[in-house]
C-alpha cells in the first residue's frame, strides 16, 4: 500500500500533463461584416471550413498520445 501512495502522485501528474494541449483560440460566432455577406458567401465559407476540418482530422493523434502517456 505504501508503494501505491508514492507512485500515485506521479501517475496523477502525468495524467494532468497528458491532458494539456494548445491553448484555446475561440472564434466569435458573429464576425464584423457578416451582415453585409450573402447567404451563398456564408455557405461557401462553412463548406471550406468543413473541408479543412475533414482534411486535418486524420493528422490529429492527440488521443493516442494521451493514452501512451
Amino acid at each position: 500500500m505504501r508503494k501505491f501512495r508514492s507512485i500515485a502522485p506521479v501517475f496523477l501528474a502525468l495524467f494532468i500533463v497528458g491532458c494539456g494541449g494548445k491553448s484555446a483560440n475561440p472564434v466569435l460566432s458573429y464576425q464584423p461584416g457578416d451582415e453585409k455577406r450573402s447567404c451563398e458567401g456564408l455557405k461557401s465559407e462553412i463548406a471550406m471550413n468543413e473541408a479543412e476540418i475533414a482534411r486535418l482530422v486524420p493528422y490529429d493523434d492527440a488521443t493516442g498520445k494521451n493514452v501512451a502517456l
